[in-house]
């Protein structure tokens, strides 16, 4: 009986503490939407009010009439997707290496990739703002693409080599075996089965761009470039923070990512849990 009790306390804590973890990840979303469609009176006033007492669109307007939101929209899908496939074709690549082949200074070459990420990015955005200007990538997607996917590629790597290490070798020499060369056998074998992986690495590299805010900001400077997050910190006005615009730039940047993790959410499930994150 005891025991039973001890279970059945267990199981509440645990409810209880999902609970709370659900109301800190749904209440900001829940603050930013309605928000939107607030009087600026009722988003200043305190105590605060919870709800819209007048709803009204004004917000929205004000967006699409006077912003650049459409351009920013695009300039972020476009940065963050190319990123993306940049990286993933040097990740895998470098991933199916590490995980098949060994070599000498192969582990000091894969700490050598990840400690890219040790660097805190403010302490490179000067040597990259010189190179991009003598580059002449300054204020182009192309060079925010090169950004992103410098940036991915360390996670791309290391994760997808423990995911490839999960897929028996033995699929790929008997696959092998029957004439066919090993880049056949890569994409015949081994791209399908690492599909969940791939996915779920792209996911993160595309969240981790849609956000990215300090070069986005330093290698930018006309609206040809500039991303969300950029056009969020330059929304203001005469009379203060434009809190519902910017709550308005928040609910269009948050939609895709939501639709995304949705349809893609079988993948994901799988390539966390079957040893892309282990």
């Amino acid at each position: 009986m005891m025991r039973k009790g001890r279970a059945n306390l267990r199981k509440i804590v645990v409810y209880v503490a999902i609970a709370i973890l659900c109301f800190l990840f749904v209440f900001p979303m829940y603050w930013m939407i309605t928000t939107t469609f607030k009087l600026r009176t009722e988003t200043i006033v305190f105590p605060q009010i919870y709800y819209p007492r007048t709803p009204n669109i004004d917000a929205y307007r004000h967006v699409f009439a006077t912003t650049q939101f459409p351009l920013y929209f695009r300039n972020t899908v476009i940065a963050g997707v190319f990123g993306t496939l940049i990286g993933l074709a040097f990740g895998i690549p470098a991933a199916y290496g590490a995980s098949r082949f060994n070599f000498k200074g192969k582990n000091d070459l894969m700490f050598l990739i990840l400690s890219t990420r040790f660097l805190p990015p403010i302490t490179a955005v000067l040597p990259l703002y010189i190179l991009y200007r003598n580059y002449q990538l300054l204020d182009s997607l192309l060079g925010l693409s090169l950004i992103y996917a410098a940036i991915s590629i360390p996670l791309t790597s290391w994760v997808l080599k423990t995911y490839f290490d999960e897929i028996p070798r033995e699929l790929e020499e008997s696959y092998m075996l029957d004439g066919h060369s090993r880049l056949k056998t890569f994409f015949r074998i081994v791209m399908p089965l690492s599909a969940p992986g791939i996915v779920s690495v792209s996911l993160l590299s595309i969240v981790g761009s849609w956000g990215e805010f300090l070069f986005a900001l330093v290698l930018t400077s006309t609206q040809s470039a500039k991303t969300i997050p950029v056009g969020v910190a330059e929304l203001s006005g005469d009379i203060g923070i434009l809190w519902q615009e910017i709550c308005v730039f928040g609910v269009f940047a948050l939609i895709p990512v939501v639709v995304f993790m949705i349809a893609i959410q079988r993948n994901l499930i799988r390539g966390l849990t079957m040893g892309a994150l282990k």
